[in-house]
């Protein structure tokens, strides 16, 4: 007799689900599950019902590292008078079951327009093949991961970081599916390899990621990317404006016009260029008026972004971190919304030396056997962040001091936060005179200093609660 679907029974309703969101909720799941076994926690095997359970137990096993899956066909009253049926099937063996829970390592290539894809098999003997070249959209993606996925495989996805940026990895995150971005810099790569080709940059990287061998950077959200777009912005606008002024003074020394009353930029240079009425010709005039107005507009460009910053700092997740930082001499609101919103979760570092090695700010080494080398720092780093610091540490030139501006921006931070500020400043201006009393070149007493304070940076970003 035909029912119709008000007269079924609630387990007899179906409805259609991929398998992006069978991985989703397996995974939220297993993590749910992680830790509440019976077994100190732990569990020793899932029970899956046939017919569509067999593929969520696989994924669970996997993320639980659980060795022994049961699978138990439904009893009589819902399979027509039909005896329950129960098997196991171990991890261990070869059958089809437990081959649907491989994983598989995927590479990407990614362009502007096209995607090449190359998939490594689990194992050390694991098949390497090309998967092909599909459009970078993310309809395309989204039809890849079906396929890979089809097998009840779980595809583990990487690519390079490059200017295509985040999208791709916050995509394939929504999905539900594991997506490393890659630290370019620190991909092994063979001295003797001159072909490159994408189908090979794709393989490289699944070979690679399956064997461990790739390292990936911490990704961004949004609001962070957010305001790391605006913090770079505003570095533009400041070196347009360095730009600017240099092709200015290049201009008036082409055509013998030189300042010789003082320093350049200030009120008494403006106002000497403001009256400078010297070329025969009424072109060469507006051109002189001409490369004037672009200083003024890029300054005008800088102000206007620093009131941005300003505004957009209270909202930002990292806010306290960034009001924290401003205890440190020299660090104002622009140096410590460049650190923040450049590194990122600081507290991700374990130790200040991490953090001192991922800024660059470390010297480089070669050595062998009893030799010991080293040379110039590695500069592997972000640069605007160690940009940054070098100019951070020339306040400690000074002698320590509580000045009224430092003490009027940190008189609501707590005492442990300030004691760390007092401590650089004794700490780095001891260090800065003792390097420069020994004759170190002023470069390599300002990197020592900013590494340094790399290390305090560290501190009280670890002693700084986030607001959730």
């Amino acid at each position: 007799m035909n029912m119709s679907a008000k007269d079924r029974l609630p387990h007899e309703k179906g409805f259609h689900i991929s398998w992006d969101q069978i991985h989703r909720d397996s995974r939220a799941l297993a993590w749910r599950l992680d830790g509440q076994g019976p077994d100190d926690g732990a569990w020793r095997a899932v029970v899956a019902i046939t017919r569509g359970g067999m593929a969520p137990a696989m994924i669970v096993s996997r993320e639980l590292d659980i060795r022994t899956v049961d699978t138990v066909r439904p009893d009589e009253r819902f399979c027509g008078g039909r005896s329950p049926v129960i098997f196991s099937a171990n991890m261990n063996c070869s059958t089809e079951e437990a081959r649907m829970n491989e994983a598989l390592y995927v590479g990407l290539d990614v362009h502007k327009d096209t995607i090449a894809v190359a998939v490594a098999e689990d194992g050390r003997s694991g098949e390497l093949r090309f998967h092909g070249t599909i459009v970078n959209s993310a309809d395309a993606v989204l039809r890849l991961t079906k396929t890979l996925t089809r097998n009840g495989h779980i595809p583990s996805f990487c690519y390079e970081a490059g200017p295509c940026g985040y999208g791709l990895h916050r995509h394939l995150t929504k999905l539900g599916l594991e997506c490393a971005v890659i630290a370019p810099s620190m991909i092994p790569r063979k001295t003797g390899d001159r072909v490159k080709t994408d189908r090979r940059d794709a393989e490289m990287l699944a070979r690679l990621w399956r064997a461990g061998e790739l390292t990936s950077i911490w990704t961004p959200d949004e609001e962070q990317e957010a305001m790391r777009d605006l913090i770079r912005t505003r570095k533009q606008a400041v070196d347009a404006v360095r730009a600017a002024k240099q092709q200015l003074l290049s201009f008036l020394l082409r055509h013998g016009l030189k300042y010789q009353t003082g320093k350049y930029w200030t009120k008494r240079h403006r106002r000497w260029l403001a009256e400078l009425r010297r070329f025969p010709y009424p072109h060469q005039q507006l051109a002189f008026e001409e490369l004037k107005r672009a200083i003024d507009q890029a300054e005008v460009r800088v102000a206007t972004l620093d009131q941005v910053i300003e505004e957009a700092i209270p909202g930002w997740h990292f806010a306290p971190v960034v009001d924290a930082l401003r205890a440190l001499r020299g660090v104002n609101t622009t140096i410590a919304a460049t650190v923040v919103a450049e590194i990122g979760d600081i507290t991700r570092f374990e130790n200040p030396r991490q953090l001192m090695a991922w800024l660059g700010l470390v010297p480089s080494e070669h050595s062998s056997g009893n030799t010991t080398r080293r040379g110039r720092l590695t500069k592997t780093g972000n640069a605007l962040a160690r940009t940054m610091l070098v100019e951070a540490g020339w306040s400690y030139r000074h002698p320590p001091k509580e000045g009224h501006p430092y003490l009027k921006r940190s008189a609501h931070l707590p005492q442990e936060i300030k004691d760390i500020g007092w401590k650089a400043q004794i700490r780095l201006y001891k260090r800065y005179r003792h390097l420069s009393n020994a004759g170190k070149p002023q470069p390599r007493v300002l990197a020592a200093i900013a590494r340094e304070l790399a290390g305090f940076i560290w501190d009280i970003a670890r002693k700084t609660p986030l607001v959730t």
